[in-house]
């Protein structure tokens, strides 16, 4: 449903049955795979009310995508479509709400068979409100371009991240340390402090979050800092292990944006990322000043943003160490987005 008017969708999700992905492929070798859900009791979807994930647990590690089947056994009720791929395995999905109604979505592999286990999805669609349900959810037109990191989604109001689902990320002090250090590529150094309250202030704690941990806002308490921007604190729950950690807002994203290969800009005006070199474009990376930087293919860069290029050709900022003409450091250097391939 692509309806732009305010809607109050009500979405009850249950699992109904579990099949174990045990098929014998027909042929001679046995292509067993799991999928493993999310969610293992009730589903919620909250205000990403059709996205979610599966982990694919494979005996067989090379796998293509295109062996999935989404099936909707009613399309006209709800779609089930895949989304993106994340870590190799991890299986992004949407549902999207079509019209009042039932149905069952699952996957299953073309390959081996195998078939998941089942989502119970009813529809309801009110005008106003929603009388009835276990998760009530309100459609934005806007949802899909959510800004995270304390920016205003609309105008300067302030955003509203409650009941979303996300990602704890670095963002400037984390990667300022990153910057400085050669050992950016060590993915234990990625860590997203965590606070605690106390009275009108905030503590850091000796409890750090990694990157990319996936998280669900629980509370926010959020200043207006002016031009839309916000700062202040989110309460959230990890996914993984239901534990509950306060964060900075700056760190928190709703965007998977270091799977965004396909457009390294915007992946790189989400947060940094690790890439790794191969030149294949007709530009080569270049100096602050412009000058041609030669490197080796395969070595790999922080990147950290996007420089002023007003032709977009170099404008991939990102953090160079090797030996300079004076001494060993790290460096700007502006690379072509064909040039870069995200590895973490």
């Amino acid at each position: 449903m692509k309806s732009k008017n305010l809607l109050i969708l009500l979405i009850t999700a249950m699992l109904v049955s579990l099949s174990a992905c045990d098929v014998k492929s027909t042929k001679d070798i046995d292509k067993d795979c799991e999928f493993d859900f999310l969610h293992t009791d009730t589903v919620e979807i909250s205000r990403y009310k059709e996205h979610s994930y599966f982990k694919l647990n494979k005996k067989d590690t090379e796998f293509d995508i295109s062996n999935l089947e989404f099936i909707s056994e009613n399309q006209d009720v709800a779609t089930f479509s895949y989304d993106s791929t994340a870590l190799g395995n991890y299986i992004y999905y949407n549902i999207e709400p079509i019209s009042n109604g039932e149905t069952d979505v699952y996957v299953k592999c073309k390959d081996c068979e195998a078939v998941s286990q089942k989502l119970h999805v009813i529809v309801t669609i009110k005008n106003n409100t929603a009388t009835e349900a276990n998760i009530v959810v309100t459609e934005n037109p806007d949802e899909n371009s959510i800004n995270g990191r304390g920016r205003s989604d609309k105008g300067r109001s302030e955003p509203n991240y409650v009941g979303t689902v996300g990602y704890a990320v670095i963002y400037c002090d984390e990667e300022y340390e990153l910057r400085n250090t050669d050992k950016f590529t060590d993915t234990s150094l990625w860590t997203i402090p965590t606070f605690e309250p106390d009275k009108q202030f905030w503590t850091e704690t000796t409890i750090t979050l990694p990157h990319k941990t996936e998280v669900k806002v629980l509370e926010q308490s959020l200043e207006h800092e002016g031009f839309g921007n916000y700062s202040g604190y989110l309460l959230v729950q990890k996914l993984d292990d239901s534990q509950n950690y306060y964060i900075n807002v700056s760190n928190y994203v709703t965007k998977p944006y270091w799977t965004y290969n396909d457009n390294l800009r915007d992946a790189a005006l989400s947060g940094a990322f690790i890439a790794e070199y191969n030149q294949v474009s007709d530009y080569y990376p270049v100096s602050r000043s412009g000058e041609k930087v030669t490197l080796e293919d395969g070595i790999n860069v922080l990147v950290t943003g996007i420089s002023g290029d007003s032709n977009h050709k170099n404008e991939i900022e990102a953090t160079v160490w090797k030996d300079w003409k004076y001494g060993y450091d790290g460096v700007s250097v502006y690379f072509n987005a064909e040039d870069l391939t995200i590895i973490y």
